[in-house]
């Protein structure tokens, strides 16, 4: 993975950046202070001194949170706090996404009550697709708010 731009504006409140995963381009945007129901959520670090990686450090009410894109067999999103594992998603069809099995009942109550503002579901065959939208960060916010994981 190569990180072909990189813009960190906290005075214009945005980010921009542009991944070369060596099969596709992937933009990802979004604000740099933002609020998703009652959480207020502060970016206030983008790094790609690690080769082969890129964090993104959040703040979300005053707990931190670090994301991690890495290319493997495909693009990852791994998002962990005190080097914990949260959520990993996988990246496809042009969207991060995260599965939930149709065994997963609670969750699974919970996404059909839901209203999302960033996030789409999608049933298949063996559960359901979650895929973060166009605004990134809202996206992941509130699939972890969903997954009660912040």
């Amino acid at each position: 993975m190569i990180v072909q731009n990189l813009i960190y504006n906290r005075l214009g409140n945005s980010i921009s950046i542009m991944l070369d995963t060596g099969t596709e381009i992937v933009q990802l945007h979004d604000e740099v202070v933002f609020g998703i129901g009652k959480r207020k959520v502060n970016v206030y670090g983008l790094s790609n001194l690690d080769e082969g990686f890129l964090k993104i450090g959040l703040k979300v009410n005053g707990k931190d949170l670090l994301i991690r894109l890495y290319t493997d067999d495909s693009l990852r999103l791994k998002v962990e706090t005190d080097s914990e594992d949260i959520v990993n998603l996988k990246y496809s069809d042009s969207s991060f996404q995260f599965f939930v099995s149709k065994d997963d009942f609670n969750l699974v109550f919970k996404l059909i009550q839901a209203n999302f503002k960033f996030l789409t579901v999608k049933k298949v065959e063996d559960g359901y697709i979650v895929q973060l939208g166009e605004n990134f960060l809202k996206s992941l916010i509130e699939l972890l708010l969903l997954i009660e994981k912040i």
